[in-house]
């Protein structure tokens, strides 16, 4: 492991963005950080940002987290990154949620700092195996991985 990870965060809680970006920041193999309070124009700034990761809170407060997933995991001009939603509700629904979008990890916002850490790292060269799998798909005429 040695490839540096683009990360991006979309809360609407200030003091969760700043905890968040904090802790990432200590992190030696995160290349950058973008955090977003604002879920307006998120897609096109996720675009340009070209992340690894992006984590999203879904309680947002003019889309909700999982229609905002949906919309970015079908955009064919979003990265292919690995998705990451929290939430301080239920496990339940997190789990749900997760199940349904195809988000590779649910987690609560009460969960250990570190331990996200050491999942976002895990997900290290996942970006090229989902595009390869997308191109592939594309390829022979098949929904996207995602559509199933």
């Amino acid at each position: 492991m040695g490839e540096e990870m683009r990360v991006v965060v979309i809360d609407d809680s200030q003091e969760h963005l700043n905890m968040m970006e904090r802790w990432l920041r200590r992190e030696p193999w995160i290349e950058a950080i973008l955090a977003l309070k604002n879920d307006i124009g998120v897609t096109n700034t996720v675009r340009s940002f070209d992340p690894d990761v992006v984590m999203m809170d879904l309680l947002m407060p003019r889309i909700s987290g999982e229609e905002l997933l949906e919309i970015m995991m079908r955009d064919d001009q979003v990265p292919d990154a690995c998705y990451v939603v929290f939430s301080g509700g239920d496990a339940t629904t997190l789990r749900r949620v997760q199940l349904r979008t195809g988000a590779e990890l649910a987690l609560s916002k009460s969960v250990d700092l570190q331990h996200v850490a050491h999942h976002i790292r895990s997900f290290e060269g996942r970006r090229d195996e989902k595009r390869k799998k997308r191109l592939l798909f594309e390829k022979i005429g098949g929904p996207r991985p995602c559509d199933s």
